[in-house]
């Protein structure tokens, strides 16, 4: 199963005007084009065999389905599309064209089953077990008639939610060959969905300062929605040369613009030593960085100013509680 979170990257509707666009086409059908799916159990199961989806309503079904509808129109062997909830609520489904057959239904509800009992694609069954029925009936200690009413054809395949125990939706094609029936399913989705990329929020890193070389140690962040990114230490102190550079420039402008408008004869002012770098801080102190996920540099001097004494209080109440943990640790043992 994909571990990707996917986001529908197209909005609502696209899929039906793409559906009337084919249907009013007058180009002629033929054998479409699609990707035949790997028959390794491995790469199956890390991607195509399931998709996990930020949201899935009946409007993300709709949509998903007249995708389908639309690419299947383009070819001239009929098919039958379904995308039903685990309730057993269909909440799609059209044929691609005529001379599809009452045995199509059949086979769907034979799909959706297997999807539905095993967590898993139809596909994924089929070469898992080589196709073998027999084999797979044994494994699961059914009769003929039990066997008969799963399917392990491909073309029926999981949709899951992020966040929601179990498969939520099937979504199914009946028509063509099983790897085709698969593959078109998996085609359209990766082409109208991508992987779920959270808004890039801005994260603090701190290190000691007594070690330019040192690793960061990024605040934890399991979910993953952000990325560490170091910042050396002579950048944070030539943005502040920098900004400090720039206000003397502006104090002086100022001056002389006011001494004109008095009528006074601007004069030179003498220049103002530029301030000594920062003592080196004693080796435990900690300094504070500000990034972002595309480790830009922009408004640096800013946010550092306008945030650094509420995090370094922090960090040092974090530090001092540290300390008295560990000093309680040592004393009890």
């Amino acid at each position: 199963m994909s571990q990707h979170v996917l986001r529908r990257r197209v909005p609502l509707g696209t899929g039906l005007q793409a559906n009337l666009a084919s249907l009013q086409s007058n180009k002629p059908r033929g054998t479409i084009a699609i990707q035949t799916p790997s028959r390794e159990l491995s790469i199956l199961k890390n991607d195509g065999d399931s998709f996990i989806f930020d949201s899935f309503a009946s409007d993300d079904a709709w949509e998903l389905g007249n995708l389908l509808q639309a690419r299947l129109r383009q070819d001239t062997r009929p098919a039958l599309i379904s995308i039903s909830l685990t309730s057993g609520v269909v909440v799609f489904q059209a044929t691609t064209g005529p001379n599809v057959l009452p045995d199509n239904e059949t086979w769907v509800a034979r799909k959706r089953r297997s999807v539905l009992r095993w967590g898993v694609s139809t596909w994924l069954l089929h070469c898992k077990y080589n196709g073998d029925e027999a084999a797979f009936a044994a494994k699961f200690g059914m009769s003929t008639e039990q066997a008969g009413a799963y399917a392990i054809h491909g073309g029926a395949i999981p949709i899951r939610v992020k966040g929601v125990e179990g498969v939520v939706a099937v979504v199914i094609v009946s028509g063509l060959a099983q790897q085709e029936d698969h593959g078109v399913i998996v085609d359209v989705v990766m082409e109208n969905w991508e992987p779920h990329k959270p808004a890039c929020i801005h994260r603090f890193i701190q290190w000691p300062r007594h070690r330019d070389d040192a690793e960061p140690e990024p605040f934890p962040d399991p979910d993953g929605l952000s990325q560490a990114v170091e910042v050396p230490r002579a950048s944070l102190l030539a943005a502040r040369r920098q900004q400090k550079e720039q206000e003397e420039v502006r104090q002086q402008l100022a001056k002389q613009e006011l001494q004109r408008d008095r009528g006074v004869a601007s004069a030179a002012e003498p220049e103002t030593e530029p301030e000594p770098d920062p003592e080196p801080e004693q080796p435990g102190k900690y300094r504070v960085g500000y990034v972002t996920a595309h480790g830009t540099e922009d408004g640096l001097a800013e946010v550092l100013a306008s945030l650094k004494p509420k995090l370094i209080h922090v960090f040092q109440e974090n530090a001092a509680k540290a300390r008295r943990q560990k000093r309680k640790f040592a004393e009890s043992g």
